[in-house]
């Protein structure tokens, strides 16, 4: 019986295998969080080379992402949950509905200032 899962490569640190498919992942770590990309091939020695590519581009941050509203990260945020429960979304979007009412057009960098003076 062949085991099922991800296979470390020997002598090539941050490579695994995936068994069922003989694709290629990189596996390493950016700020404490356990990251796994495909790199995209079954062939060994590609995968080899490209490994370096997906760990630089999950360490590089994006310089508009402190520009983004809250409005739009709320957004984002429903996109990644529309498949829970259908008991559970009106919640959220109540919720988010008033965080966005809260702090309007706000852009992420100025909400922790405005939640600091409002505050006092």
């Amino acid at each position: 019986m062949k085991k099922c899962g991800f296979e470390k490569i020997k002598g090539v640190e941050s490579l695994y295998r995936y068994r069922p498919t003989g694709k290629y992942y990189a596996r390493f770590v950016v700020n404490g969080k356990e990251v796994r990309r495909s790199i995209g091939t079954t062939d060994r020695d590609l995968a080899k080379r490209q490994l370096a590519q997906p760990q630089s581009q999950a360490a590089t941050v994006d310089p508009c992402a402190s520009k983004i509203t809250l409005a739009r990260l709320c957004d984002r945020y429903l996109a990644t949950v529309r498949y829970q429960a259908s008991k559970t979304m009106p919640t959220r979007r109540t919720l988010l509905l008033s965080l966005g009412i809260f702090f309007r057009r706000s852009s992420l960098a100025t909400i922790n200032d405005q939640v600091r003076y409002r505050s006092v």
